[in-house]
């Protein structure tokens, strides 16, 4: 039974809850206001990493 389980959650291929798609959504917005004032910002390179390496373990989970 549980192998049934685990091929079908395979084949479905990656879900994201709710809250999942609204912190994506907001990563997503801060690279955009990170990429739009990244002369002013200072550390504007760490701030972008954390941004992107955050929704990469979100998406890569």
């Amino acid at each position: 039974m549980a192998d049934v389980l685990k091929a079908d959650r395979l084949k479905s291929g990656p879900r994201f809850w709710a809250v999942d798609k609204v912190i994506l959504a907001y990563f997503a917005g801060a690279v955009v206001v990170i990429l739009g004032w990244w002369s002013k910002l200072p550390d504007a390179l760490p701030l972008l990493a954390v941004n992107v390496i955050a929704g990469a373990a979100i998406v890569y989970r």
